[in-house]
């Protein structure tokens, strides 16, 4: 298994936030630096951000005001870094323009010396489409093609593509990824046609709010795909160590979230996760009373409980 942890401070979503982030200021960027720091030394694999961009008022209340442009974001957690990986979670293609976003995307992997995965997604917000200027019943043809243009410009020296929503012929698109194959692609969403889309394109699959008994027949479904059976490759799941209790789409909170504390519920947690097949798993840690706090959960968890896991 791989770990993922997503620093306090980045954004200010009410269920994933701990205590101390809700008083004042809460975490500064330099705590979110200091967090950054421990994480690479300690071994973590994957450091994450998710992506909004403009949001209603209305959705601020639920969802938190605060949500740093994702590949900025990065960007600036690269040049804090030096071995942990980047990752997009989830990253809303059709908010950019296509040919903007591989070569954003392919200068922060090359910036980063070729640490960058990305978790990508169709979005569901549709007053944010409409700010945008994006048609919100395309967004799911307009995801296969701008990854399938992305992956033309990264792979080949002088690209060229024909599609509904982009086409271009003979553009040069310098730098490309680290890894000339293209950058790993997980597939978020917990639809029928994000499964297919992961069985087309995807290296594995990103579900929300899935609980681990239903996995298994969603795994089933992406592997009966024509697509996975004719090109059958190395296939991730990514799943959270807790279980946010929040609605799939409104994010309204439906129950009360569930982490996992002491080591033998961790462990419980882990072997559930494991005999599933997941193979990356996002640590997203229970409430703490401090950063102190929460820098010596993160310590004891890195150094107690991943070298069990860790591969």
């Amino acid at each position: 298994m791989k770990f993922i942890i997503f620093p306090p401070g980045v954004i200010r979503y009410p269920e994933a936030m701990h205590p101390w982030e809700k008083q004042g200021q809460g975490a500064t960027v330099a705590d979110v630096v200091r967090v950054l720091k421990l994480a690479d030394d300690l071994g973590y694999d994957f450091v994450t951000m998710p992506d909004h961009i403009v949001i209603s008022s209305s959705e601020a209340d639920v969802l938190g005001p605060q949500w740093p442009e994702a590949l900025t974001s990065l960007a600036f957690f690269a040049g804090q870094t030096k071995n942990i990986r980047l990752y997009t979670s989830i990253l809303v293609v059709p908010y950019r323009n296509p040919l903007l976003l591989a070569k954003t995307l392919a200068t922060v992997d090359w910036w980063s010396g070729g640490r960058l995965t990305i978790a990508v997604g169709v979005g569901h917000a549709h007053d944010e489409f409409e700010l945008l200027g994006v048609p919100f019943e395309e967004r799911g043809t307009r995801t296969d093609e701008y990854l399938l243009a992305a992956k033309a410009l990264w792979r080949d020296d002088v690209a060229s593509f024909s599609g509904q929503h982009v086409s271009f012929i003979d553009r040069v698109c310098d730098p490309h990824p680290v890894n000339r194959s293209g950058l790993p692609i997980y597939i978020g969403g917990n639809s029928k046609p994000a499964m297919r889309r992961a069985a087309r394109i995807g290296d594995g699959w990103h579900p929300w709010t899935v609980q681990p008994k239903d996995v298994p027949a969603c795994l089933e479904y992406i592997h009966s795909q024509p697509e996975m059976q004719d090109n059958p490759r190395p296939f991730d799941l990514v799943m959270p160590m807790s279980r946010l209790a929040v609605d799939d789409v409104t994010h309204q909170v439906t129950g009360e979230t569930y982490f996992p504390t002491t080591e033998t519920e961790i462990i419980e947690e882990l072997e559930t996760l494991k005999s599933i097949g997941t193979t990356v798993v996002a640590t997203y840690f229970p409430p703490s009373t401090s950063l102190e706090d929460y820098l010596e959960r993160i310590t004891w968890f890195a150094e107690e409980i991943m070298p069990k896991y860790h591969n």
